[in-house]
């Protein structure tokens, strides 16, 4: 872990490099980053199962950003915390506000966990300190999300493409899945290029670092 965090800190650095510096490449599918799930449809099931991990925090204010200013808006609502997979869950139902609202529409929209002072971390206990984190989708994205410090770097691949004026009831609509598709490209550009330059694994951006250990 203290190799890969050294490699981490100079992310933002070469941010500019490996996103502005590919040259239009074109790079192959991400691989599967989480275990396949399929979305539910019913209304009454829960969808979206997101983790905020730095240790597994409770108390944190989770939202789908359907109109990308990564801010919660009226008709974004928050996740329930289930504490036996420690998971933000959602219902179909709540994305009412939402015009044409689908289910794949959603993993298709960026994450974000608003950790307060007093949330519970897993590992650190009680935060002492406000902070959020981003979780952006890629190719092979699942219902199943990971929200980390290693997803919440990946802003940097993507700052510049995030849109102004897009309402959430439109957040499914033409202008926001063509901006879903041009941001999902640059973050597999981004991992590609990180990958391939510098030798760090895709896979630790999206994974469960305390499950997997």
């Amino acid at each position: 872990m203290r190799g890969l965090m050294k490699k981490l800190i100079i992310i933002p650095i070469l941010a500019v490099l490996v996103s502005c510096g590919g040259g239009g490449t074109t790079s192959p599918e991400l691989q599967t980053l989480q275990s396949l799930s399929t979305p539910p449809v019913s209304g009454s099931s829960p969808i979206y199962g997101t983790k905020v991990i730095d240790g597994y925090v409770e108390g944190a204010n989770v939202f789908v950003d359907f109109n990308y200013n990564l801010t919660q808006d009226e008709g974004e609502p928050s996740g329930t915390f289930n504490a036996d997979t420690n998971e933000y869950e959602f219902l179909e139902s709540e994305f009412s506000a939402v015009n044409n609202f689908t289910t794949n529409c959603g993993l298709n929209r960026p994450r974000v966990a608003e950790v307060p002072v007093g949330a519970w971390d897993s590992t650190r206990g009680y935060v002492n300190d406000a902070y959020s984190m981003m979780y952006f989708p890629h190719d092979n994205g699942t219902g199943k999300a990971n929200v980390t410090p290693f997803t919440t770097i990946l802003v940097t691949a993507i700052n510049q493409l995030l849109p102004s004026g897009i309402s959430v009831a439109d957040g499914c609509g033409t202008s926001a899945n063509d901006v879903a598709e041009s941001i999902k490209q640059d973050v597999n550009n981004f991992l590609y290029n990180l990958e391939q330059n510098f030798n760090i694994n895709r896979y630790y951006f999206y994974d469960d670092f305390i499950a997997s250990g």
